[in-house]
């Protein structure tokens, strides 16, 4: 006997109900109603402000960023002039500043973003042929120099632009003794110990003067050595075999410890860099060659 055969089964309906693809789209038409306007492409160089930097940094906790954009994309768009301006500008308010820098924990404040700055303002510098202000960001960069071999560099770049080789020849050492002889940091040091070349036979017509001697003889090895680095570069990107490296690389000359530590003292060259240059000169092979021992990772 079927119990349910009496019963009827209705499904009410009533006026109010909707289908769901009637709710779906009351829904979307209600959206685009509510929805407000918006800007969604960003604009290039928002970040850009006609107010100083002092200003900028003083407007909003976004400003030491919004800065350094702007320096970037000056330099990008090789508007060097202003670059430079702008470099120095934000490297003074930086030394007025105490925040923390969200880099490293073992860096000073704002060290990191100073570095940078320091190197843009001196390769904008010397694109710009600014000899003064080229000396005096390379000056500001010497605390840097022992952990940041670009930079040293960039700085010995200055140093031969403002006819200072002395300087140029510690700052390439130290990019050396840091990252080791290649030929981005030996070109700055052959240039500089050129320039010294240049500055005494300028001083000695006859040319036999003993510095100038010593300048020759010199500049003739860094020399030598500069382009041995720069074909071991162009060899090791070929396809040739790396039993032909040795005999390929062109020969440097090896002078004696004697002879470098004579040439440095006649070219009054300081103690601490004549050491170094002894070391660079004397010892090509280990000099040129890279060593198997545990490096930090700072240096790679």
């Amino acid at each position: 006997m079927d119990f349910f055969a009496g019963l009827e089964i209705a499904d009410e309906q009533d006026d109010t109900r909707l289908s769901r693809e009637d709710r779906i789209n009351r829904a979307f038409e209600e959206s685009k109603r509510s929805y407000k306007n918006e800007r969604v492409l960003t604009e290039p160089g928002w970040f850009n402000s006609d107010l100083s930097v002092e200003e900028r940094l003083n407007s909003s906790s976004r400003a030491l960023r919004e800065v350094e954009w702007t320096v970037q994309q000056l330099y990008l768009q090789r508007k060097y002039g202003e670059c430079l301006q702008m470099s120095i500008d934000f490297l003074d308010a930086l030394d007025k500043m105490d925040d923390v820098s969200t880099g490293a924990p073992d860096e000073p404040r704002q060290e990191l973003r100073r570095r940078e700055l320091l190197d843009i303002g001196i390769r904008c510098a010397l694109k710009v042929n600014d000899k003064r202000t080229a000396k005096e960001l390379a000056d500001r960069s010497r605390p840097s120099w022992r952990t940041n071999a670009g930079l040293a560099c960039a700085a010995a770049d200055a140093y031969v632009l403002a006819s200072q080789p002395y300087d140029a020849i510690t700052a390439s050492l130290d990019a050396i003794s840091f990252r080791g002889p290649i030929h981005p940091f030996l070109t700055p040091l052959c240039r500089a110990v050129g320039l010294l070349q240049a500055q005494h036979t300028h001083a000695d017509m006859a040319g036999q003067s003993p510095e100038l001697t010593a300048a020759r003889e010199l500049y003739a090895i860094l020399h030598a050595f500069e382009q041995r680095a720069r074909a071991g570069v162009s060899l090791s990107l070929s396809a040739k075999p790396a039993g032909a490296k040795s005999d390929a690389l062109p020969a440097v000359p090896q002078p004696t410890e004697e002879q470098v530590q004579a040439w440095t003292k006649a070219l009054s060259i300081p103690e601490n860099d004549a050491v170094r240059l002894v070391k660079l000169c004397c010892n090509t092979d280990d000099a040129s060659e890279e060593k198997d021992v545990p490096r930090s990772v700072r240096t790679l």
